[in-house]
């Protein structure tokens, strides 16, 4: 993928923003949690397993 040329400032037009932000259910949410209560693992290792950021845990 070529990227567009530089000239001064960045801006919206020129600057590619990445994926989009997902969101998680209350529920899911929940459920991530209790994995880490019922399991003993650590939250960095709960997340991992599924997939997602630890502070997803906490939102």
């Amino acid at each position: 993928m070529a990227l567009p040329p530089l000239s001064g400032h960045l801006t919206r037009e020129n600057v590619h923003m990445g994926k989009t932000r997902r969101e998680f259910t209350p529920e899911y949410k929940n459920e991530a949690v209790k994995l880490v209560i019922d399991t003993g693992r650590a939250v960095a290792t709960v997340a991992r397993d599924l997939g997602i950021n630890e502070a997803s845990l906490g939102r």
